[in-house]
């Protein structure tokens, strides 16, 4: 059986049709109470197990390389990324939040807001930046990269900005000079 949020539309008979997708989930929502319950659990199901997904491989990493940062086993990844699995609890949440360094947010909203955010739905809305990466927080001009650690063996670099770790130098794998930020 398929729970994901496309899953849903489609065991409702919506399509992509002549009708956008907001007035297609719109009908469907008004159709009952339980329907709209349903709906919600779903979206923070479907949610979560993609966000969590998309984070990890925006990192680079596999399940494996993943667990081992949070400190669990692959499996428990594979279930975290898992739609049709339990939805995993605040505390659990909270947890990895911590472990990536960032934030997490649960709060009530309208069904208006559960719209809007599902129908602007994008890979880049799912991903979520560290602390120390959050380009709203520490803006970096150019190209940056993510050195964890020291920085790569061959490379060049010097201190630039103390307060938030930046160096600049000559990556190994770059020709030219290049800013480059670095976790404190």
């Amino acid at each position: 059986m398929q729970t994901t949020i496309e899953g849903s539309l489609s065991q409702t008979g919506l399509g992509y049709g002549s009708m956008n997708l907001r007035e297609q989930l719109l009908r469907s929502l008004d159709s009952s109470r339980e329907y709209r319950h349903a709906f919600a659990e779903e979206k923070i199901r479907s949610g979560l197990a993609a966000q969590v997904k998309t984070i990890r491989e925006r990192r680079e990493m596999s399940q494996s390389q993943f667990a081992k940062e949070l400190g669990k086993s692959q499996s428990w990844i594979s279930r975290l990324e898992d739609p049709n699995e339990p939805i995993p609890t605040i505390p659990t949440l909270l947890q990895v939040a911590s472990k990536l360094d960032i934030g997490l947010q649960v709060r009530f909203v309208s069904f208006s807001d559960l719209l809007d955010d599902l129908t602007e739905l994008s890979p880049e809305s799912l991903y979520v930046p560290e602390f120390r990466s959050d380009p709203k927080l520490f803006p970096r001009k150019g190209p940056t990269s993510i050195w964890r650690g020291a920085p790569p063996q061959g490379s060049k670099a010097e201190v630039v900005d103390f307060r938030v770790g930046l160096l600049k130098g000559r990556h190994p794998d770059t020709p030219e000079t290049i800013p480059i930020a670095r976790e404190a």
